[in-house]
This record gives C-alpha cells, sequence and structure tokens, in this order.
C-alpha cells in the first residue's frame, strides 16, 4: 500500500517509518508545525529538522502550522492528510502512537472520514521492549526534551527529593535566603549535602508535599493567587491554571508578587507587566523584571502596589 508518515521527527514516528517500509511502500512524510508547545496532539521539540530527515530519508515532505488548540489542531491535520491523498495518492497513514488513546482515536476518525488505513504498528507495545527494539535495530537515539511535570506530589519518589531539599525550600518560604550571611549559606549546603548522601545510601526520609494555594481573583487570562505550600505551583500547573500572579504580602507592609506563565505562547504579556510596573513605581534601588515566562517585583525593597491596584493594572493591559 502507499502510504504516509506522521513524522515528528521522533524515535517512535522514526520506528513506525521502519517497520512500515518493510511490507509497505512510503511516499510521504506529515509533520504538524505547532504554534503551542503543549499541544495536546503533536510533538513539538526539534521539529523543524524533520526538513532535514526528510532529506537523508529521500522523502518527500508536507507540513501543516497548527494553532495547537484543542480539537480545532484535529481539523488542521485532516486538512495535511487531504493534500497528501491528492498530491501522493497515500491509501493509508502511519502513526508512532504508543499508549495515548486520546491522540490514537482521532487520527483514526481523520482516516476514516477520508476513507484511509490508520496502521499503528507500536501500539500498546511495552516501552521496554520498545527500547530494546530499537537498539537491536541500531537506532541512535537522542534526547533533545524532557517533560514531566506537572509531578504527582504524593509519589514516594517526590517526597523523598522534597525532604533532601527541606532546608533549602524552608529558608526560601520564610524569606530567609536574601539576608543570609555566608555562614547561614554555608551550613544550609552542608544540611542539603548530608541530605544528598543519605538519599543516594538508600536512607532517605520523606515528607508530605504543601501544595495548597488560596485563589484571590481570577478571570479567563488570568489569576492572583496566594501560595500557601511551598510546593502550590506543582498543584497550580496541575489544576490547569497556565498563567497567574501569586501574592505575598512582607514584614515591611509591601508585597513580594511572581509573574508566571507556563509556556511563552499564552497570552499573558510579562514584559509589557514590567515596563508598566516599573514606570508606575519609579524604584531607583531595583527594577521590576525576570525573563519572558517568569519574573517578578524588586527582591529586595519588594512593591508598593497592593494587590487590587495590581488586578486593575494587568486588566487594562488585556484591553
Amino acid at each position: 500500500m502507499r502510504l504516509a508518515i506522521l513524522f515528528s521527527g521522533g524515535k517512535d514516528s522514526t520506528y513506525a517509518a521502519y517497520l512500515a517500509s518493510k511490507e509497505h511502500k512510503i511516499v510521504c512524510l506529515l509533520s504538524m508545525i505547532s504554534k503551542n508547545p503543549d499541544s495536546y496532539m503533536f510533538h513539538t521539540p526539534n521539529i523543524n529538522l524533520t526538513t532535514i530527515q526528510a532529506k537523508v530519508m529521500n522523502l518527500p515532505l508536507l507540513t501543516q502550522s497548527t494553532s495547537g488548540e484543542k480539537e480545532i489542531e484535529v481539523k488542521e491535520l485532516k486538512r495535511l492528510v487531504q493534500a497528501a491523498k491528492r498530491k501522493y495518492k497515500i491509501e493509508g497513514v502511519v502513526t508512532g502512537a504508543i499508549k495515548s488513546t486520546y491522540q490514537a482515536t482521532r487520527i483514526q476518525k481523520v482516516c476514516h472520514e477520508l476513507n484511509l488505513w490508520c496502521f499503528n504498528p507500536l501500539w500498546q507495545k511495552d516501552e521496554i521492549t520498545h527500547l530494546k527494539d530499537l537498539i537491536k535495530n541500531k537506532f541512535e537515539v537522542i534526547i533533545s526534551a524532557v517533560a514531566a511535570y506537572p509531578f504527582d506530589e504524593n509519589s514516594d519518589i517526590i517526597k523523598e527529593i522534597a525532604w533532601v531539599f527541606e532546608p533549602y525550600t524552608r529558608a526560601r518560604s520564610f524569606g530567609k535566603l536574601d539576608n543570609a550571611n555566608n555562614n547561614e549559606i554555608k551550613q544550609l549546603i552542608r544540611s542539603i549535602l548530608t541530605r544528598i548522601d543519605k538519599h543516594c545510601g538508600g536512607k532517605s526520609e520523606k515528607i508530605n508535599l504543601d501544595a495548597r494555594y488560596k485563589i484571590i481573583y481570577s478571570n479567563k487570562n488570568w489569576y492572583m493567587v496566594d501560595e500557601i505550600g511551598a510546593y502550590a505551583r506543582m498543584r497550580l500547573v496541575k489544576d490547569g491554571i497556565k498563567a497567574f500572579v501569586s501574592v505575598k504580602k512582607r514584614f515591611d507592609g509591601n508585597y513580594n508578587y511572581v509573574l508566571l506563565k507556563t509556556n511563552p505562547f499564552i497570552l499573558f504579556p510579562i514584559n509589557e507587566m514590567y515596563h508598566k510596573l516599573n514606570k508606575i513605581e519609579k524604584n531607583k534601588i531595583e527594577k521590576w523584571g525576570g525573563g519572558d515566562i517568569i519574573g517578578g517585583s524588586p527582591r529586595i525593597t519588594g512593591s508598593k502596589i497592593k494587590p487590587e491596584e495590581m488586578i486593575e493594572i494587568i486588566n487594562k493591559l488585556f484591553k
């Protein structure tokens, strides 16, 4: 049969292509280029390298830009498969899906609507067996991304790692890091190194993670929260909150703020916020600042802007 490969350039779609080529004719590669790095359907790390891989494989490559929005990206995939059917007369589509029912069912639906065969040669394959087969068939795999967050706050290994770094977490939570002297920092490092030794020796203890948070304000664009527990951000992300401002009142009456979004494609203009807030505060000692996805108020002085004022300032940026 004449088949197209739904191709991300990763080990799974590449190996699926290898298996399919043993009995069928591979006539083209199909790559979805997502604007959303957290796409529900498609692999995004190093997707631009599929152009080079297609040349090495001596196969034509068709690409389709996608918004990465849930369900809409499936319609965009259908357009790409339709183009391949018209241009290369494909009779089916090969995928590297292994465990994701979400992905597999939607690709199967697209193929069914276009009267094409959907071939998943790796479906439900044991992961360890899959890795051994890659090595057996002399595949060279490069790790280009690691995706794990949000972690399960109830897992034993996470509780052990939390115990290892508890001295640092506790010092940070109580605001002691910024004012710590050299001896205090040295003691902090020693206590963590001692716990690392115990952990590596199988003598690690466990602590329950405090991931509590309180929502102060929310709308469709962002949230303002009080991070009660040191691991609140784990639960915030797990609960689907992708853009938020965290606020804590300081002992001097000022406020510490953190501005955060989980990826750069979320409409939450952090850099504009830095500029606007610095213009309002005119702090000659420190500035609001940070990166494209996380930053915050001046560390030493904090901010004089009250939470209700901050809400008004940020919402004006969305108008």
